[in-house]
This record gives structure tokens, C-alpha cells and sequence, in this order.
């Protein structure tokens, strides 16, 4: 069933996280998904997760979905703000 999907490669994509000091001085970083596109794209499903390693010990962070109806060609959109802590993980 899952072979029978066919996927196909996505082009002029793109996602910046982009670090923005907020009124406390505090950095944190705001992740966006970019069309690149002359075109909208819909429907756009987008899943998070990190994990990796800090202070030796293994470090996972809840999965995030986002659903963005849809985005207008050569713009961007906020996904999900992330907290400095984060930045470092997979």
C-alpha cells in the first residue's frame, strides 16, 4: 500500500530559522516555510521534532504539527517560534 504512494521530490521550497531579540533581550528564533514558487502551494502539512544529545544525556522534544492552508507564491509564513535551548537539537 505505502509503495503504491508515489512522492514526489518537492522544489522551491524552503525553510529559514531566523534569530529575532525580543523585548527581554532574549534570543529567540522564528521558523519559517518560504515559497520560492510562482505559484500558491496548499495544503501544506508540517511536522517538528528534536533530538539529540546535551550534557551526555539523550534530549527529545514533543512532535509539533502545523497545517498551513496555504501559502502565496514568492512569500513566507511563521511556522513555530523556537527558544534558543532547542536551536542546538536535530
Amino acid at each position: 500500500m505505502l509503495k503504491d504512494i508515489k512522492i514526489e521530490e518537492v522544489e522551491n521550497i524552503a525553510i529559514a530559522a531566523v534569530p529575532i531579540v525580543n523585548e527581554n533581550l532574549y534570543t529567540e528564533w522564528q521558523v519559517h516555510l518560504i515559497n520560492l514558487k510562482n505559484t500558491p502551494i496548499t495544503g501544506v502539512i508540517v511536522s517538528s521534532q528534536g533530538y539529540g544529545n546535551r550534557n551526555g544525556e539523550e534530549v527529545k522534544t514533543s512532535q509539533l504539527r502545523h497545517f498551513i492552508d496555504t501559502v502565496e507564491p514568492q512569500s513566507h509564513i511563521l511556522i513555530e517560534p523556537m527558544i534558543d535551548d532547542v536551536v542546538t537539537l536535530n
